[in-house]
């Protein structure tokens, strides 16, 4: 017997040519149409000179340091980018933006605190960028950041007619990229005309889905899950997994991913008695879950079978139900559910002399009923999940 239950933005790559002039090409950034894009305000620049360009982390990570070179002047900025998870930590290696160019100056570096990014720029400026501050905050879930701002350091001397910022990323986003001017010239050496930041969430790295091999087992049959990551794993992973009855079906504790996986399978082994089970991976916040059915074992199907249209019942509904026997003890099987809060079938029904007869198993609510059927010596449990879906 068996029952079946069933945005783009405009960016540029910078080179320097000569150490005079900056050149910048187009870009598409993947991820600006994920929730938006916006650019804080640039620095001011009394010249109104030097070249655009988009120094960017990419889809899939953050801004969380600048570091380049300086000296009475910014003569250079360059972007370190690293990858979130989704509850806001920093995982894998540390990356740069391209550079803005220039080869004069002594090199700093300004970094947010461990689990933080870029949210604003200030500092003072007049032809150029005299001086830059870089502030931050704390990342949080999905991308977004929280708490207070703080100031990670300077770059720059002590000149410059005008002072500009916090010019502060709006809505909770973190940057992702440098928006520039270059390409001043002081004799022979580039400087950075007007900066700003380009702020949006980033592609976040975390839990993506749990599939089933299978939607059930049958007693004593292993079967098989697999845990999906949003993508290869930047560093060694551990995706917690736990079923909602292990003594129906019970799962191991972790499922681990090495550097470079981004899926990785788990064996579901079932229990003495059968059941209806939610086996879930949670990770950093995020849980996915699935829904699993342990039959008992697979009983003489040469006598009598009872199987099912649909996989997985969704309440409120009827589907159609089948037996089959081999009539040799009477044409009536009894049947029974043992929660008819989740569904109900029939006292009786009524087999042809084909050994066949229809019947239907009516959906009521969510969870789960074991339908007992009895004919001639033989008596059989199957059990059926039912999901309520809201109308």
């Amino acid at each position: 017997m068996s029952i079946l239950l069933q945005g783009i933005r405009r960016g540029a790559l910078a080179a320097a040519a000569g150490g005079l002039l900056l050149a910048a090409e187009q870009v598409r950034d993947a991820n600006a149409a994920q929730d938006g894009e916006s650019t804080t305000a640039l620095s001011p620049d009394s010249d109104g000179g030097g070249t655009s360009m988009k120094l960017t982390c990419g889809p899939d990570r953050v801004l969380i340091g600048v570091i380049g070179a300086s000296g009475q002047w910014v003569d250079r900025v360059q972007g370190v980018c690293m990858q979130v998870t989704y509850d806001g930590k920093w995982i894998g290696s540390e990356t740069t933006t391209p550079s803005s160019g220039g080869t004069s100056g002594t090199p700093y570096s300004i970094r947010c605190a461990t689990n933080s990014a870029v949210v604003a720029l200030s500092g003072r400026s007049g032809q150029w960028v005299d001086k830059l501050q870089v502030h931050c905050k704390p990342l949080s879930f999905n991308g977004t950041v929280t708490g207070s701002m703080v100031l990670a350091g300077a770059a720059g001397g002590t000149g410059g007619t005008t002072g500009f910022g916090p010019n502060v990323c709006d809505q909770d986003r973190p940057a992702r990229a440098l928006a520039i001017f270059g390409g001043g010239n002081v004799v022979v050496a580039s400087t950075v005309d007007r900066v700003g930041l380009t702020c949006s969430r980033p592609s976040v790295f975390g839990l993506k889905a749990i599939s089933l091999m299978s939607f059930e087992t049958f007693i004593p049959n292993l079967s098989r899950g697999d845990v999906t990551l949003t993508r290869a794993a930047p560093a060694a992973e551990t995706v917690t997994l736990t079923s909602s009855d292990a003594s129906v079906a019970s799962v191991p504790a972790t499922v681990s991913f090495s550097i470079g996986q981004t899926t990785n399978s788990f064996t579901i082994r079932p229990g003495s008695t059968g059941g209806c089970v939610q086996i879930t991976a949670a990770d950093r916040g995020i849980s996915r879950s699935q829904p699993f059915v342990v039959q008992p074992a697979i009983p003489d199907i040469a006598h009598f079978n009872l199987g099912s249209e649909k996989r997985l019942l969704i309440a409120p509904g009827t589907y159609k139900g089948s037996v089959m026997v081999d009539t040799q003890h009477g044409l009536t099987v009894t049947m029974s559910s043992d929660n008819p809060r989740v569904a109900t079938v029939p006292a009786t029904v009524s087999v042809m002399r084909t050994g066949i007869a229809d019947f239907a198993i009516t959906a009521v609510g969510r969870g789960c009923a074991k339908i007992t059927a009895t004919y001639g010596p033989w008596t059989i449990h199957h059990y059926v999940m039912v999901e309520n879906i809201p109308g």
